[in-house]
């Protein structure tokens, strides 16, 4: 269920004891990148900041974000159309916000989200969402270094010589290489682990999936009856179409990273349509497998080639990614990318380019091609209004993966599967099947049946039958799971003021599923959060109350649950959290993550908060005991106070009330809520210590 609530009154109860008051010019979070992910990351510090400012002048945030990129918004400004959606019931907070953003463009009377996008359209909700939060955007090109003060970042450099931020910011690294953690010294790996790594069955090098298989949509399997081998036996050179590597043993870890390519907005309206260029260097020869590919079984079919043009987008549009063993992903010309410099990077991009302009080309006009082939891809073009400036074609790669973190705690297939809840640790939902593109292609053994194969992993053994082979394709995966917020920490003995929801701590199976661009947004809007609150209190990511960041996180929309197994069995509700920010009744499991002082018996009386402080309370009740048939949930002022608002009983009290209460109060609340709702009140202390005995 999606809090009804919106962030601005939700966050307006979450007003803070001894506000940070920030320094005109100062940087308080910093996110490098503009990713969708990124984005979020800057829309939720600086909404987030915002909000807890209360209004007050003196009170200046400023959120950075940093755009090395040469088009803001990712892979969904950059062609990706056709969302990776999973189960839409998990897709809350802005992610939500953005995609009913984009439904708006075209109907302003909606408020369904529409997950499928024009490229354009797409960039300038990004840019509206920016400019509505207030946050600044700067482009200096790529990060070169990052200063380190102990566990600090103290400040990043950029290209061209502009030094950024302070050990006072919190960085946010929103980039799908991950640049940011790795200049800062965070601890980063790429490829693929072992199954004995972290003990995943899904992982290191795969067979080719067997024909019929589920994410190929039943059409085929990851290979092809043709032999890539050369007369003698050995491995060609023809990279892309295969490498000249063997294939490593089963299940062990690698550098291979999944496949890149260009996600295409293309159109079959003549009007708009502009025809796939012929790249200056093409070379037909490099072709030659393809060839043989189009003369056997199928081969009069474009799906045997390009079977996914996703879902219909707005005016007649069409989001065209890969599909087949050879397709427009550029098997094994990224492997380098992960780690590479930005001058071999970009080389490898245009390499990505040549290649898949080439494909396309080829598929469209060689006479080799089977005409119904060549006929169903000639109704597809360019599409003339999309990447105006770049000749109709995205420059921005799709980064399938790159780097990603090693925390101190690191998600892995298993906890993806185990579907665990994590209370007010969770930081959001996702739902994918765990989606690896190839990562090798090369030769494989046909099996006695001949319908699958096994990589090979040395020379062919005599009177082998050798086919063409795609591994990669980890395994299926079925349902919802929470992220905590482990995922976006790197490890507390080597920075604390930075956060990744982009390249987070995870393996390669699990990023697998994390991948997708509306998970990123809702960990990007997370860390957001996490940067605000780390600001605020002047604390590391680490030190980050939980509880506090889901109450935030809840008040943004953000979906935190989506069942599962809960960490432990219901317990009584018989005590109290002190916090320096709020009083806060503990969950059924009797804990918050670990973060909470117990007070004695159920008072906070000796919290030591400032004056002027406001106090939230916070319940989250199944069904509520009561006597002699009434329902009620009462808190008694042990101060005088004033009753600012009660968001719970919004309907009976005036938000704008502020009513004098004297110690010794009893406050009853006659609406209690529902078993999803969350519950608030907001008390405005007037004397130098405040606190509120809790009772219900």
């Amino acid at each position: 269920m999606r809090p009804s609530a919106s962030l601005g009154a939700e966050l307006a109860l979450l007003a803070i004891c001894g506000l940070y008051f920030a320094q005109a010019g100062a940087v308080h979070v910093l996110v490098y990148g503009s990713t969708p992910g990124a984005i979020m990351s800057a829309v939720g510090a600086s909404r987030t900041l915002k909000s807890m400012s209360l209004g007050d002048p003196t009170q200046v945030f400023n959120v950075t974000l940093v755009d090395p990129s040469p088009r803001l918004g990712g892979m969904c400004s950059g062609g990706l159309g056709s969302s990776d959606i999973g189960d839409p019931s998990v897709i809350g907070g802005y992610a939500h916000e953005f995609f009913v953003r984009v439904a708006k463009t075209y109907d302003p009377t909606t408020t369904q989200p529409l997950y499928y996008l024009e490229p354009h359209v797409a960039e300038e909700v990004f840019y509206d969402m920016l400019r509505d939060a207030g946050v600044s955007i700067l482009r200096h090109g790529n990060i070169v270094s990052a200063k380190l003060q102990g566990s600090l970042i103290e400040s990043i450099t950029m290209e061209d010589g502009v030094t950024l931020g302070s050990s006072e910011t919190v960085y946010i690294d929103g980039t799908y290489e991950g640049d940011l953690m790795a200049r800062a010294g965070v601890s980063y790996t790429f490829g693929r682990e072992g199954i004995s790594t972290y003990n995943e069955s899904y992982a290191g090098r795969r067979e080719p999936w067997a024909e019929g298989a589920a994410h190929t949509g039943g059409k085929s399997g990851d290979y092809a009856a043709i032999n890539p081998l050369l007369p003698n036996g050995s491995l060609p050179f023809t990279h892309p179409l295969v490498t000249e590597l063997y294939a490593a043993p089963f299940g062990s870890g690698d550098n291979k990273v999944q496949g890149y390519n260009f996600r295409l907005c293309v159109t079959t309206n003549k009007s708009n349509a502009v025809p796939f260029p012929k790249p200056a260097n093409y070379n037909r020869a490099d072709w030659n497998l393809l060839f043989d590919l189009a003369k056997g079984p199928g081969g009069d079919q474009l799906s045997r080639y390009l079977n996914n043009f996703g879902h219909p987008l707005p005016n007649g549009k069409r989001d065209l990614n890969n599909g087949g063993i050879i397709s427009t992903d550029c098997t094994g010309c990224n492997w380098e990318y992960p780690d590479s410099n930005y001058t071999f990077r970009a080389k490898i991009v245009e390499r990505h380019k040549d290649y898949q302009q080439a494909y396309l080309w080829t598929l469209a006009n060689d006479d080799i091609i089977p005409q119904a082939v060549r006929s169903a891809l000639s109704a597809y073009r360019l599409c003339k209004d999309e990447f105006t400036s770049n000749k109709n074609w995205p420059a921005q790669l799709y980064i399938r993966e790159a780097r990603r973190m090693i925390g101190d705690v690191v998600y892995t297939q298993n906890d993806v599967q185990a579907r665990l809840q994590y209370g007010p640790r969770s930081v959001g939902c996702g739902s994918y099947n765990f989606d690896g593109h190839y990562s090798h292609r090369g030769p494989c053994i046909a099996n006695a049946a001949r319908d699958g194969c096994t990589m090979l992993t040395g020379p062919a053994p005599p009177g082998a039958e050798i086919w063409l082979g795609g591994e990669g394709y980890p395994g299926e995966n079925h349902g919802t799971y929470e992220f905590p917020i482990d995922v976006l920490l790197p490890k507390k003995s080597e920075i604390t003021n930075f956060l990744n929801p982009v390249t987070p701590s995870t393996t390669h199976v699990s990023f697998a599923t994390v991948r997708m661009e509306p998970q990123f947004m809702t960990l990007g809007q997370s860390a957001g959060v996490v940067a605000a609150l780390a600001v605020v209190h002047e604390t590391t990511v680490h030190g980050v109350n939980t509880s506090e960041m889901n109450v935030v996180l809840r008040a943004g929309q953000q979906i935190v649950s989506c069942g599962g197994v809960p960490p432990a069995p219901p317990a009584p509700r018989t005590s109290y959290g002190c916090f320096s920010l709020f009083c806060i009744q503990l969950d059924r499991t009797g804990g918050d993550g670990g973060q909470s002082a117990t007070c004695a018996g159920t008072s906070c009386a000796n919290a030591s908060l400032p004056s002027l402080a406001w106090i939230v309370m916070r319940a989250h009740f199944g069904p509520l005991e009561h006597s002699a048939g009434s329902q009620t949930w009462t808190i008694t002022a042990l101060i005088d106070t004033h009753i600012k608002k009660s968001e719970l009983n919004s309907r009976y009290l005036s938000p704008n009330i502020s009513v004098p209460v004297r110690v010794g109060t009893v406050l009853s609340l006659s609406a209690p809520p529902s078993p999803l709702d969350e519950g608030y009140v907001v008390v405005w202390c007037t004397s130098p210590r405040c606190g509120l005995a809790c009772s219900h």
